[in-house]
């Protein structure tokens, strides 16, 4: 409900507590109009419910071209992806291969043919999202890279900040943190432009520069796995390479329509013997903890390597805990746009690959929630809830191209939201430039009123009760989810460039004047 008048307050307010009184003593009916009597106090919010019933006609597929179009694992990689935990490439104690020592080593980016890897499209550029989005009648085009960060943070504020799930690891590991990782708890933002009536939700491509050797080495090793060695030798190596034709390397996507929204989810794999329905997974790559961590001066790190299954040091256990704290989550929901089985993770340091091992969603669903069953509601509310910003920030500002940023408050238990209006020429002007360049430049908005803050409150029940804890849902388990979204009015200049500042620069070692430094801290990531 959006409050527009003095009158339709009284009004409402009359009905909720006519409601308020007719509900009985659920504590959950009572709570929902009580709150919908609050909401009326304050002045212009958006607040209701989010059902958790599924409902088979607000959700659809569809697959302009067919699963078994996109590729197999080849090397005999497939006899492993029904096999339980890391797969060696190589023994370590006799340096024999147990897989073909083609997979060994990695090529760099310099030695590929980028003219053989389709360019990656934003959804707001998507000629075909946009038709089937037309057709179905949505309102928002998206993609799994530009939709998980954001969910992953209503989900934080939605569980009410709950950890993961150590409990299976090795005692060395148990005695490390279960909270997400700080770097995957900092601001995210995106784009949302207009388009004919729609509304495309990219990724906020921040600067000239701010691609990394993972990406680049990401989509050359997705072809290792997948093309025969001759054929990669000849098609994608630039020594050998005599096409650019851009079919070498089709891209294949799943869409799936939840209420008005299209989301693409891009396919890299299939195999016909996976069980179940589903025989679809990603393919994603792993870069050793030194890398990660030091990706400005990765090559000083190449020479570690993984060679043992348990422990902290050296080992698989502690790249696939770090995943547990990260990428899972994001993991969780790109599988479940894409109706996909699972992932197929290589684990290398950008010179050589280690191993390999198939995760399924199901695995994951076990170390972030505790079962699928919780997982499936989280989805479903996040994706809800998602929807609700973008319906806020669009109707505020229903010609303009935004930025919609978010942040999951570890003080607050909220969801904070800052939408700015922006031109096309500032983003375009930003994204030509490059990180060092941005960060001389004094902090410039288009004005002050084109940037707003929101704060979203969400509220989950179980069972009726309202949780003031780490939320934890059983299958059988009734989840209710209410929320409150409040316009906070234009943002404070120093709030929002701290906020940005966040978002873009998070690990890198700032000299920020101390009142700039204090208050960054605010959005800092950290979860009390």
């Amino acid at each position: 409900m959006v409050v527009q008048s003095l009158v339709k307050r009284s009004q409402a307010v009359t009905a909720a507590a006519t409601a308020a009184s007719s509900y009985g003593r659920s504590p959950l009916a009572r709570a929902a109009a009580m709150d919908r009597v609050g909401l009326l106090r304050a002045g212009p919010r958006a607040s209701g419910a989010i059902d958790l019933d599924f409902d088979p006609s607000h959700m659809a597929d569809f697959a302009p071209i067919p699963v078994t179009d996109t590729p197999t694992l080849a090397h005999g990689l497939r006899d492993y992806l029904q096999h339980k935990g890391t797969v060696r490439l190589m023994d370590m104690h006799t340096k024999s291969h147990h897989l073909t020592s083609f997979l060994r080593k990695i090529h760099q980016p310099h030695e590929i043919n980028e003219h053989a890897i389709a360019p990656f499209v934003p959804p707001s550029k998507d000629t075909t999202l946009h038709e089937i989005a037309v057709r179905e009648k949505c309102r928002y085009l998206l993609s799994t890279s530009s939709v998980t960060a954001s969910l992953s943070h209503i989900y934080f504020v939605l569980s009410r900040f709950r950890t993961v799930d150590i409990s299976q690891f090795s005692e060395e590991v148990r005695n490390q943190s279960p909270m997400f990782m700080t770097s995957y708890r900092r601001p995210v933002s995106i784009i949302v432009r207009p388009r004919n009536g729609m509304w495309g939700v990219d990724a906020d491509k921040r600067f000239a520069d701010d691609t990394t050797i993972l990406s680049d080495l990401g989509k050359s090793i997705e072809r290792m796995l997948t093309m025969e060695a001759n054929d990669f030798t000849s098609k994608l190596l630039k020594a050998n390479s005599q096409s650019n034709d851009l079919s070498l390397t089709p891209e294949v996507y799943h869409y799936r329509k939840i209420k008005d929204l299209m989301l693409r989810s891009q396919l890299d794999c299939h195999d016909p013997d996976l069980p179940g329905e589903k025989k679809s997974f990603d393919l994603k790559t792993r870069a050793t903890a030194p890398i990660r961590f030091n990706l400005s001066n990765y090559e000083e790190f190449m020479n570690y390597r993984l060679v043992h299954h348990k422990g902290w040091f050296r080992a698989y256990e502690r790249e696939y805990y770090d995943m547990v704290r990260s990428v899972f989550v994001k993991y969780g929901f790109q599988l479940r746009i894409g109706n996909m089985a699972g992932a197929f993770v290589t684990y290398h340091n950008t010179d050589e690959i280690f191993g390999f091992e198939f995760v399924s969603l199901e695995e994951m669903d076990r170390y972030l929630y505790g079962n699928s069953y919780f997982a499936d509601k989280v989805f479903h509310a996040s994706i809800n809830l998602f929807k609700v910003i973008l319906d806020e920030a669009t109707s505020k500002y229903p010609d303009s191209t935004l930025r919609i940023g978010l942040y999951a408050n570890g003080t607050t238990k909220d969801l904070d939201v800052f939408v700015e209006a922006v031109d096309d020429e500032t983003l375009k002007r930003q994204s030509s430039t490059t990180k060092a360049v941005w960060m001389e430049q004094p902090f410039i908005t288009t004005g002050q009123e084109r940037v707003h803050k929101y704060r979203l409150t969400i509220n989950t029940y179980v069972n009726g009760e309202l949780s003031d804890r780490p939320v934890s849902v059983q299958p059988g388990d009734l989840m209710s989810v209410q929320y409150r979204l409040v316009n906070l009015g234009a943002a404070a200049p120093l709030d929002y460039f701290n906020f940005r500042r966040q978002t873009h620069f998070y690990d890198m070692n700032l000299k920020l004047a101390s009142n700039v430094q204090m208050s960054a801290a605010k959005y800092g990531g950290k979860w009390l």
